[in-house]
């Protein structure tokens, strides 16, 4: 079955990455086809996600840029598709506020930062490459409600749509995996045909080379050393 990979990227950071550095050097046609039935054939990758600022010197955006050449050298038909960060002043209301502050402050103002066209981009390719027969299923990396009205077009379309769910990541195999936590909301089960649950097997395993070699110019990418094993 030819099938296609949607990966929200800022998703997939923050629900399994984030916190796990020595996984981050991941190839996602590895992975995806390691979590994917064996009657998968991954024949491409579309990679959302957008600019990492710098923060004190401490090399993000850096980071980002390596990985991403190195993706596009080590993985035939991937692409990636770049949204944007925004950040602006709000004010959120406390859920504890300081006790040393009389009266108690409940609001306060911060700065948030979102990310914005990645996800509409996603729903975009994915509708349209189904409409141009590019893949029998498209197989989407995400825990996005958002998507449920694109994965819907898709299925109308005589599509196939496989959910990985970046929820609940453990080190138990999936189908250890109970009913009650198996989160994925139901409106977003309700929009694919199967949902497939990976774990930090399935990101260990699914590591590029340490040395990721460029096709033309003899040049290599590195694994960060941040994110050494």
């Amino acid at each position: 079955m030819r099938t296609a990979v949607y990966v929200d990227g800022f998703n997939l950071y923050h629900s399994a990455l984030e916190s796990r550095p020595e996984m981050k050097w991941l190839d996602l046609k590895a992975f995806a086809t390691a979590v994917l039935p064996p009657n998968h054939t991954v024949v491409a990758v579309k990679y959302f996600t957008a600019r990492v600022k710098g923060q004190d010197g401490s090399g993000g955006p850096q980071r980002q840029d390596t990985y991403v050449r190195a993706l596009e050298q080590h993985i035939g038909g991937f692409e990636v598709h770049w949204g944007k960060f925004t950040e602006r002043p709000k004010w959120r209301r406390l859920v504890e506020a300081p006790t040393c502050i009389d009266p108690p402050m409940k609001h306060a103002r911060i700065l948030q930062r979102d990310e914005k066209g990645s996800d509409v981009s996603l729903a975009a390719h994915m509708v349209n490459d189904a409409w141009a027969d590019l893949y029998d299923c498209a197989a989407v990396i995400t825990n996005d409600t958002d998507q449920c009205g694109a994965l819907k077009l898709v299925r109308k379309l005589e599509k196939k749509a496989t959910l990985l769910s970046t929820v609940n990541l453990t080190k138990r195999m999936p189908d250890t995996l109970n009913d009650e936590e198996r989160s994925v909301p139901k409106s977003l089960r309700e929009c694919v045909d199967h949902v497939r649950y990976f774990t930090l097997k399935h990101l260990a395993i699914s590591q590029l080379p340490e040395r990721v070699p460029h096709r033309s110019n003899g040049r290599f990418y590195l694994r960060p050393h941040a994110w050494s094993v």
